[in-house]
């Protein structure tokens, strides 16, 4: 015994094609409005490319930026402590400061080069060759480029 259905396959999958295509758009139509920027007067701007560089390099800038502040920050709290740090934490940590200030943005080269300087300096210190006051100047430097 056979039974056989027919629920007029081509109008059937014809419904369900539009529903999905309008369905598709409304969803399209509410994405872009929530991610189109929106000039002075409230109305739609279209992104160009040159915008879009410019808003890529700001975000480069300011993920860079961020992590040499939290860089600066460790070293910080290494220098600030009661006791002396051992010189293996010290190293691990200027030798992680310093592959982050290997490269990154132009605009950063001095406070990359700064925060350097200061990871050697205060890995000097941790083993006794430089004295503490150079390390907390080579900090303070590298604080006062960060802080702009």
């Amino acid at each position: 015994m056979e039974i056989e259905l027919s629920l007029g396959k081509s109008s059937y999958l014809r419904e369900i094609a539009t529903a999905v295509l309008v369905l598709s758009l409304v969803g399209l139509g509410w994405l872009g409005s929530v991610v189109t920027r929106t000039g002075a007067d409230g109305s739609a701007q279209v992104l160009s490319w040159s915008d879009y560089q410019l808003g890529k390099a700001e975000k480069a800038y300011q993920a860079e930026r961020q992590t040499l502040r939290e860089d600066a920050d460790s070293l910080t709290a290494l220098l600030s402590q009661e006791h002396m740090p051992s010189p293996v934490a010290v190293q691990v940590a200027a030798n992680r400061v310093l592959e982050h200030a290997a490269s990154g943005v132009a605009e950063l080269a001095d406070a990359r080069a700064a925060l350097g300087n200061a990871a050697i300096d205060v890995r000097d210190w941790s083993v006794g060759t430089v004295d503490k006051s150079i390390a907390i100047q080579s900090m303070q430097s590298v604080i006062s480029l960060l802080s702009e």
